[in-house]
C-alpha cells in the first residue's frame, strides 16, 4: 500500500503514462488526443517528472542504497530472467533475441544504457532513471538543493545545459560511442527530474488553482501552433539512443505543454471520481509493468510468425526477419491493437502475481518472529 501522503492526481498521471507507453511501442494510438500531444513529444520526460515529484532528501550514500536496492538490482533480476526467456526461444530456433552477459560490452550496455535482450528493450528507461536519480543526489548535497534560489539557478542551469546537450545530438555527436549517450541521455533527463521536485516544492499550489479550460487550452494552442508550423519535427523519437531530435528547444516546450495538459486532466479525475483501485494498482506498479510489457505485446506476432512457418500465405508482408533481430516489430493495425491489451494485461497478471509471492514472503517473516 501506497503512503498515505501519495498524490491522487499523480497517481492518475502514473497511470496513463505507463498506458502511454505501451500505446506507443506498439503504436496503435488508443489515447485520447494524441494527434495534439503525439507521445513521443513529452511521455518520457513526463515519467521522469514523476520521479523527481517524489524525491526523498537523503544522505548520498543512502540514497544511492536504496536506489541499487529498489531500482538497480530489480533492473539486472529482470534484465537476465528476459536474456534467458530469449535464449530458450534462440535454442528453439524461434527468434534470435539473445545477447550474450558473459562479456565486457553487453555488461557494460546492462549497466549504463539498456536491458540485455529487446525482449525488455523498454527497460532502457530504468537504468536512466537510475542514473540520474543518483546524479540528482550528488547534486542535491553538494548544492544544499531544496532553497528557492538555487532550485531555480540550478534549473536555468540544467536547461541551458540541455539544449546544447540537444544540439551536439542533432550534430551526431554520440555516434557508435556507448559513453557520450549515456552522458548526454542523464544530463537532458535531469532537467525534468528538477523540475518534478521544483513542482512540488513551489508550483503545485498555484497550478492546482488554474482553471482547466484556460490551462488545457493553452497548452493545446501552443502545441497546434508548433505541429502546424513544424509538422512531425514536434516528435523526438528513440531518447534511448538519444537520436532522431529535430530541433534543440521544441522537446522542451511540448513535454512542458504536454506535461501541464495532462496533469491538469488528471487532477480533474481525481477530484471528481477520488482513488480507484485499478489505477492505484497501475500507478504502484508502472516497474513491473515497463520491464515486462514487450513480452506479452509480442504475442500476436508470434501468433503470426508461426503461421508464417507452417506455410500460410496470408502474411506474406510480415517483417519476418526484423521480427527475429528484435522484440520491436510493429505490424498491421490488428495485430497491434491486439498487441496493447496482451502487454497491458499481461504485464499486470505479472506484477499481482509478484505482489502475492511479496505478500506471502512477507507474511512468512512475519510468522516467523
Amino acid at each position: 500500500m501506497k503512503p498515505k501522503s501519495r498524490n491522487q492526481t499523480f497517481q492518475w498521471l502514473e497511470a496513463l503514462a505507463i498506458i502511454m507507453v505501451i500505446d506507443d511501442h506498439v503504436s496503435t494510438r488508443v489515447g485520447i488526443l494524441s494527434s495534439v500531444f503525439p507521445y513521443n513529444s513529452f511521455y518520457m520526460p513526463m515519467l521522469v517528472f514523476i520521479s523527481g515529484y517524489f524525491f526523498k532528501d537523503r544522505g548520498v550514500g543512502e540514497g544511492i542504497q536504496h536506489k541499487v536496492l529498489h531500482l538497480l538490482v530489480p533492473y539486472i533480476i529482470w534484465s537476465l530472467a528476459g536474456d534467458a526467456l530469449s535464449y530458450i526461444l534462440y535454442r528453439c530456433g524461434i527468434v534470435n533475441w539473445f545477447s550474450s552477459p558473459f562479456n565486457l560490452r553487453t555488461i557494460q550496455n546492462l549497466l549504463f544504457l539498456e536491458p540485455l535482450s529487446s525482449i525488455t528493450g523498454a527497460g532502457w528507461f530504468v537504468i536512466m532513471l537510475f542514473w540520474v536519480e543518483v546524479g540528482y543526489l550528488v547534486l542535491n548535497r553538494l548544492l544544499c538543493l531544496g532553497k528557492r534560489k538555487k532550485d531555480y539557478a540550478l534549473l536555468v542551469l540544467l536547461i541551458v545545459i540541455g539544449f546544447v546537450d540537444l544540439k551536439l545530438c542533432m550534430d551526431g555527436l554520440p555516434g557508435a560511442k556507448r559513453i557520450y549517450r549515456f552522458v548526454l541521455r542523464s544530463i537532458w533527463y535531469l532537467q525534468f527530474y528538477h523540475m518534478g521536485r521544483m513542482f512540488r516544492l513551489y508550483w503545485e499550489k498555484h497550478v492546482e488553482q488554474w482553471r482547466l479550460l484556460y490551462a488545457c487550452g493553452a497548452c493545446c494552442a501552443v502545441n497546434v501552433l508548433l505541429i502546424c508550423v513544424y509538422g512531425d519535427k514536434a516528435n523526438f523519437i528513440a531518447t534511448s539512443n538519444m537520436r532522431n531530435f529535430n530541433s534543440w528547444w521544441m522537446p522542451l516546450c511540448t513535454s512542458i505543454t504536454g506535461t501541464l495538459f495532462w496533469y491538469k486532466v488528471m487532477q480533474m479525475m481525481s477530484s471528481r471520481i477520488g482513488r480507484v483501485k485499478i489505477v492505484d494498482f497501475v500507478a504502484e506498479n508502472t516497474f513491473t509493468i515497463m520491464m515486462s510489457h514487450l513480452m506479452f505485446v509480442n504475442i500476436p506476432n508470434f501468433i503470426v510468425y508461426f503461421q508464417i512457418l507452417r506455410g500460410s500465405t496470408e502474411f506474406s508482408d510480415f517483417p519476418a526477419k526484423d521480427f527475429v533481430a528484435g522484440a520491436w516489430v510493429r505490424y498491421s493495425p490488428s495485430t497491434r491493437l491486439a498487441g496493447f491489451f496482451c502487454g497491458l494485461l499481461g504485464s499486470l497478471l505479472v506484477a499481482w502475481v509478484i505482489n502475492r509471492v511479496k505478500e506471502r514472503i512477507a507474511g512468512l517473516r512475519h510468522a516467523s518472529h
